[in-house]
């Protein structure tokens, strides 16, 4: 399965999101890990910046990759997305 990672301010599934430079934590504190991580290399963790914006990124690449940002409202509207299932596979 390829993964796509979003180019800097491109749309995607409705949610904008920018992308900070590679290796930047951009600022966030408290990274944490995805209560989802199957420990397969395929986990995310999440960091909280000023504001209540949210900061996302792959916890195999750490500090050395690209960071997602999202202001409070996106990632509210993401998270409730995802709960509503809107981005599960069909199968």
């Amino acid at each position: 399965m390829a993964v796509h990672k979003p180019r800097k301010g491109q749309r995607v599934s409705s949610f904008e999101m920018t992308t900070e430079t590679t290796g930047s934590t951009a600022g966030a504190t408290g990274w944490r890990k995805s209560a989802r991580c199957a420990g397969n290399g395929a986990c995310v963790e999440i960091g909280s910046l000023h504001g209540g914006a949210v900061a996302a990124r792959d916890a195999y690449d750490g500090d050395a990759g690209p960071v997602l940002t999202f202001s409070a409202a996106q990632w509210r509207a993401f998270t409730a997305a995802a709960k509503a299932g809107r981005f599960d596979l069909a199968g």
